[in-house]
């Protein structure tokens, strides 16, 4: 393995890490604030976070304006993949959330057949363990029960973020990352605050309620988090990006049992070692 898959597999390793994390903090935000109202503001603080780096880096016009143009429907893709999960999140076990929702790990590949994309077997062997490793992980022992209406919600979300990591990889090579990172940063956050705007009613006092969590979000999950995924492209394959993402299930019932005091059940430990081995499949 050379230097640059190690270094793409060890940024989203991080990137997994950080989101995982953040799925503790993000259903404790909910306590204080609409989902809207703490994706506008948390994306505004990422993107505010990075602006000062974006402006200092100075691309060429050409590289910048494309990376601009190449951030706008990435923000709208995180946008909608964003939403439609935390619309999923109102009617369906947050167990069940992240397994249906971390579904882009057989997507992503899927997607890149359309794309014309060569994909190694033992990358598609990756995949299918994942989501082995994550029904294990994610999904009680009464199983997954009957499709909902939010469950449909979550699989769009999934095929949303798909998307996302597959134009990511498409955009990624011509453009500066901070600068497409920063477009769409800013796109999500205005996308946010005109649903805000329209379906809640956020006041000041919530918001600051909520800071510690914004604060987390924002710069931690935002501004290092997706920007890493970004970077970390440049240098990975779609397919395999998407099996190393997946392991921010695994951080995520780390932190429950860390933060919430939840215990991992034995079920749910093979679920997390199904999804290590898969993962370390992947980058043979």
């Amino acid at each position: 393995m050379n230097k640059r898959k190690w270094l793409g597999s060890g940024l989203l390793l991080v990137t997994a890490i950080v989101w995982g994390f953040c799925f503790v903090v993000q259903r404790t935000g909910m306590d204080y604030v609409g989902p809207f109202t703490y994706g506008a503001s948390r994306f505004l603080l990422g993107a505010a976070a990075l602006l000062p780096l974006t402006l200092l880096r100075r691309p060429d016009r050409e590289t910048r304006h494309r990376s601009i143009r190449a951030g706008v429907p990435c923000g709208v893709l995180l946008f909608l993949g964003t939403s439609l999960q935390q619309a999923g999140l109102q009617t369906v076990s947050a167990g069940k959330a992240g397994f249906l929702t971390a579904l882009y790990i057989v997507l992503v590949p899927l997607l890149g057949l359309f794309l014309k994309q060569k994909v190694h077997a033992r990358v598609w062997i990756s995949a299918v363990l994942g989501a082995v490793g994550l029904y294990l992980l994610c999904v009680g022992e009464d199983g997954a029960g009957g499709m909902q209406t939010g469950d449909w919600l979550l699989i769009a979300g999934a095929l949303m973020f798909a998307m996302h990591i597959q134009y990511v990889d498409h955009v990624a090579a011509g453009a500066d990352s901070l600068v497409l990172s920063c477009a769409q940063y800013f796109t999500v956050a205005a996308l946010s605050a005109v649903a805000m705007l329209l379906t809640e009613k956020p006041t000041w006092a919530a918001i600051s309620d909520c800071m510690p969590m914004i604060l987390y979000g924002g710069l931690v999950s935002i501004a290092i988090g997706y920007t890493l995924q970004v970077v970390a492209q440049k240098i990975t394959p779609p397919a395999v990006a998407s099996v190393m993402m997946c392991l921010e299930s695994v951080f995520a019932t780390l932190s429950g049992w860390l933060v919430l005091g939840e215990m991992l059940s034995l079920r749910e430990g093979i679920g997390a070692a199904v999804m290590l081995c898969a993962a370390l499949l992947a980058q043979l």
